[in-house]
């Protein structure tokens, strides 16, 4: 998402990110409100039981994350976002109904519109180095390898269903950013 965030289309066309929250703490130069919004397991919960949440928080690495209603909402004030959820959530997405379930007839029909852009990570050993790069002393391989295999089983089953797939390569970053920046302005044009 950084790589689309941050290519010249979306910063000149004031293209935001969807800010979910999550139940850890910052890591170093992460901000509050704008990378995520750091908040407690037991807040986000909480938050679920009032249905304030577009789903069942999920566990990903070290923590559980989740989006509010009112974060997607800001499409319907003009505002152009770029959602990164998790693969099973973009399979929901995907298969057309999501937003139906969460929102009144009127907005749905907005959330709708929305395109889904899957970077698939093709190296294994980059995705381990990253993960643990990023969990530092809480990562852990075997959570990991259940969602791995999880996820190659979604692929299996949704990969039709997803608008668009890139190869998320280390060694490929400015085609990457590219290919996504040619999306995007594809999206806003």
């Amino acid at each position: 998402m950084d790589l689309m965030l941050n290519c010249d289309t979306a910063r000149e066309r004031e293209v935001g990110r969807v800010v979910t929250c999550a139940s850890r703490t910052p890591r170093n130069g992460e901000q509050h409100g704008v990378d995520y919004y750091f908040i407690t397991q037991d807040e986000l919960f909480a938050l679920h039981e009032q249905g304030e949440l577009v789903e069942e928080p999920v566990a990903t690495g070290s923590s559980f994350k989740g989006t509010t209603k009112s974060e997607l909402s800001r499409v319907l004030e003009g505002y152009n976002l770029v959602w990164r959820i998790d693969l099973s959530r973009a399979a929901d997405v995907a298969g057309g109904d999501f937003f139906d379930r969460l929102f009144d007839k009127e907005t749905a029909v907005v959330m709708r519109l929305s395109t889904v852009v899957i970077l698939v990570d093709v190296d294994q050993e980059t995705l381990i180095r990253r993960r643990q790069s990023r969990d530092g002393d809480l990562y852990d391989e075997k959570e990991y390898e259940e969602r791995d295999r999880q996820e190659l089983q979604i692929l299996a089953e949704f990969g039709d269903k997803f608008n668009h797939t890139i190869e998320n390569r280390d060694d490929e970053t400015e085609q990457t950013k590219k290919m996504l920046e040619e999306l995007l302005c594809s999206f806003l044009d």
